[in-house]
């Protein structure tokens, strides 16, 4: 019933805790003690705190903003409990017992970390393939050629490679593709929106609930080892990985893992015309950790033809 109910509820996967029990003046000390915890480990908390019942709408955009949503009114869907009572605590609350000891909730802080990070292993990953180029330099779609092995095309390679660490697979751009690719869902750029945001958009607006790993068709040395290593930065707190090469000043955002949040720094981006993605890297909430040696590889971009030459050694 629970699995149901969580199915049928637009918050009921999300980090929505609703605070129980205590008296009003004590779920108002312990939101603000709390919230300046969570803050000072890279927690951003939202409060929720009206004299109605929020709607579904407002608090899922909240989640969107924030690592976590903290609720001190009535709700009616069903959401996570931060209990400050015994009494209001059931199996699935989260129990803080209430004291004037930062070192208790501290410790309380670190159980509720525990709690966020098994909602992001649970959250969805989906992966978006950027064939949207115009491959001009190349002469030739780069998804459409032939990998090394001769039998596969760049574009097949990636998805086989892809397929057995998300949930679903999306390609985002025009022109041809592979017979073995055209049951693959398809969106369009975003009209307006020049670059690869414009297929990273159309991705997180098609399908803003769930966590996006993109993947340029370019990047023919990508390997399973490359994206084990992406998405074992996924962690509460933490937006997006989007990593650097050595000691590069620049990030590499067309090979990395985003969580769901990212979503609202790609909008941000369009609102203020600043239309490279690389400016999504740079934000506080993303992670840009340096690109062990021996993975290097699975980042290079082959776009001419002398690349290609190098690249395939003929």
């Amino acid at each position: 019933m629970h699995s149901i109910t969580h199915s049928l509820n637009p918050v009921g996967k999300l980090p929505v805790f609703q605070i129980v029990g205590g008296l009003e003046s004590e779920r108002k000390e312990f939101l603000s003690r709390l919230t300046a915890v969570l803050k000072s480990s890279r927690l951003w908390a939202k409060q929720v705190v009206v004299s109605e019942a929020p709607g579904w709408f407002r608090l899922v955009s909240a989640a969107r903003q924030s690592d976590l949503v903290l609720v001190d009114c009535p709700v009616e869907l069903s959401v996570r409990k931060i209990s400050l009572s015994s009494v209001h605590c059931d199996g699935d609350a989260l129990f803080f017992e209430g004291g004037g000891d930062d070192r208790q909730l501290e410790g309380f802080a670190g159980k509720l970390r525990e709690r966020l990070d098994q909602l992001i292993a649970a959250t969805p990953i989906w992966a978006c393939i950027l064939i949207g180029g115009q491959s001009s330099r190349m002469g030739q779609p780069k998804h459409l050629i032939v990998a090394k092995d001769g039998e596969l095309t760049w574009l097949e390679r990636i998805v086989a490679l892809l397929t057995p660490y998300v949930d679903g697979i999306i390609l985002s751009g025009g022109g041809l593709v592979p017979e073995a690719c055209k049951e693959i869902i398809r969106l369009p750029d975003i009209r307006g929106v020049k670059g690869p945001l414009a297929g990273i958009l159309a991705a997180t607006r098609w399908n803003p609930g769930v966590n996006w790993l993109f993947c340029a068709c370019d990047m023919p040395a990508v390997n399973s080892r490359s994206v084990e290593w992406l998405l074992e930065h996924r962690a509460a707190g933490s937006w997006g990985c989007v990593p650097r090469l050595g000691n590069a000043e620049h990030c590499e955002p067309l090979f990395a893992y985003y969580d769901f949040r990212a979503g609202q720094l790609f909008e941000e981006l369009v609102v203020l015309n600043r239309l490279r993605i690389g400016q999504a890297g740079k934000h506080c909430k993303i992670d840009n950790p340096c690109i062990p040696c021996d993975l290097g590889v699975a980042w290079q971009n082959v776009n001419t033809p002398e690349q290609l030459a190098a690249f395939t050694g003929k």
